[in-house]
């Protein structure tokens, strides 16, 4: 970095700062959901998608149909021995075609089903239900919330998180935009998809520190302050991103001492 300073005319310490940029680029790549094009964001949004689902379900789902049935078919067997379950089929089909929602409410009420939200929704259930560590939610039928009257606010709910996605790597990216490199006019963080760069000035948040011009140990620290990171950033992860942001540093300075060099022997040959 020395030579390669002295070379381009430039401070060591803006060579340590560019390739902070960089690094910034590459931890954000191997943060979850891994990559930065639109299959990376498709995969977070699935991911999201099945964990609210691991929570909530509505009458439009399947599962919802083959539980009142199990259920129905369990009544009507100790009642009449089976007479009858045909024609609550049909009444079940057109209530769930017609969105009948009082009467889907009532039926759920009378067989007795737990874990149903009338007409309310309560987003803390699935908060709760994601695991401390990774954030994922294990599907669990029994702790599964039937929601009826309020699919409008679970929807909003489910596209409200699915917008979320790229959050954490965004961190990075609001810390690339607070490295400051003299003489550079380009954006700080080209490198970061749309989909990520859209929460740098939201909700993202991070954090440099500065030591470039340190004599004894010059460097820079980013802090990519989203609470959950450190869960889907592994070290290993995370030092694989700075070994890549190295190699492609060291092979961008080395491309520049090359020219210099050449630049200066035509020099010399003149």
């Amino acid at each position: 970095m020395e030579t390669w300073a002295k070379l381009v005319k430039k401070e060591t310490s803006t060579g340590l700062k560019q390739f902070a940029r960089v690094a910034c680029e590459n931890l954000a790549f191997n943060t979850q959901p891994y990559g930065k094009d639109e299959n990376a964001k498709k995969k977070g949004e699935h991911a999201v998608d099945a964990g609210v689902s691991s929570v909530y379900y509505t009458i439009k789902d399947k599962g919802f149909k083959a539980g009142i049935i199990k259920t129905a078919e369990a009544s009507y067997e100790k009642r009449s021995k089976g007479k009858g379950l045909g024609k609550f089929k049909n009444r079940l089909d057109g209530y769930i075609s017609s969105n009948n929602t009082a009467a889907l409410t009532k039926l759920a009420a009378d067989f007795g089903w737990k874990n149903v939200l009338f007409d309310e929704f309560d987003k803390s259930l699935h908060r709760n239900a994601r695991n401390k560590v990774t954030g994922r939610v294990k599907k669990q039928r029994a702790s599964l919330h039937l929601v009826i009257g309020a699919e409008k606010e679970l929807e909003k709910y489910r596209k409200d998180m699915m917008a979320r996605v790229g959050l954490s790597k965004a961190g990075w990216a609001k810390c690339a935009d607070l490295i400051s490199v003299p003489g550079r006019v380009s954006s700080s963080t080209r490198g970061f998809p749309a989909w990520v760069k859209r929460h740098r000035n939201k909700l993202a948040q991070g954090r440099i520190t500065d030591k470039s011009n340190d004599a004894a140990n010059p460097r820079v620290l980013m802090t990519n302050l989203t609470p959950w990171c450190s869960r889907i950033l592994s070290p290993k992860n995370a030092q694989a991103a700075l070994d890549i942001a190295r190699n492609k540093f060291v092979e961008y300075m080395n491309r520049q001492i090359k020219y210099e060099l050449r630049q200066k022997a035509k020099l010399r040959a003149a």
